[in-house]
């Protein structure tokens, strides 16, 4: 079975009722937080979907899998993951796979949040507000993206460079870079180089020991002043929200 879902063949409309969502999200800490409850929250009430299950999970262990409803005749899973890591490459197939046996309903697994282009849209709209909040001439400054990364699995990076490429590719900065906590391009490294403005930006979802700690350590290192985003992990952002149901909403109405 194919995990990515590239586009939705057009049919009929199947109804809200006999629908379900599965929002799987990676989490450091089993069974999710308090933006992972709101997003669900928002995702029900926005797209009038009563059956809506939270799946969390790291490679420190991961949740039970939700129990789908007889009667449901679809499921939608849109995994909240930034990059090709754990959740993706061993986790997901094990959530499709009891979801596609135990359930009598077509499982339809999306793209990963972080290959859709709306999220390329909001990352850029965060970094050009951040500008001019700060009087920065967009042209002059490079922006930097700062991801997790890792060395005993550096194909995770990927889905990092390709974000970075598409962000690159509107041609409104004066650069547009991607860095690793965990492997290099490192950003203490990389941002000394610039010259002119900096901004960076963590692509953290939640408010974790890397967005807390790691993110701004690394930053810190370079040594020289670097404007850095609103606060809080990607997901604090209003937008993440509203680019979450279109996405489902979308493929709803498919």
């Amino acid at each position: 079975m194919s995990l990515i879902k590239s586009i939705s063949p057009k049919g009929p409309a199947t109804e809200l009722a006999t629908t379900a969502i599965v929002l799987a999200w990676h989490s450091h800490k089993k069974g999710g937080g308090h933006a992972k409850d709101r997003l669900a929250a928002s995702v029900t009430t926005r797209l009038a979907v009563d059956n809506v299950y939270l799946w969390c999970g790291s490679s420190q262990g991961v949740d039970p899998y939700p129990d789908i409803p007889a009667g449901i005749k679809r499921t939608i899973i849109l995994p909240i993951f930034m990059c090709h890591g754990f959740m993706l490459r061993a986790a997901l197939p094990g959530l499709v796979k009891k979801i596609d046996e135990d359930a009598d309903n077509d499982v339809i697994c999306l793209p990963s949040i972080g290959q859709h282009d709306e999220l390329t849209h909001m990352l850029m709209q965060r970094a050009i507000q951040t500008a001019e909040d700060n009087a920065l001439c967009v042209e002059d400054t490079h922006l930097v993206m700062v991801a997790h990364g890792s060395v005993k699995h550096p194909e995770s990076a990927q889905s990092t460079r390709n974000l970075v490429k598409l962000l690159r590719e509107k041609n409104l900065f004066a650069g547009v870079h991607e860095s690793f906590l965990e492997q290099p391009p490192y950003p203490d490294i990389m941002i000394p180089t610039f010259a002119g403005p900096v901004i960076a930006e963590g692509l953290f979802l939640t408010v974790s020991r890397h967005y807390n700690d790691d993110f701004p350590a690394a930053i810190a290192r370079a040594n020289r002043p670097v404007f850095t985003t609103p606060t809080g992990g990607i997901s604090a952002d209003p937008r993440f929200m509203d680019l979450v149901c279109d996405i489902l909403g979308r493929e709803l109405q498919a």
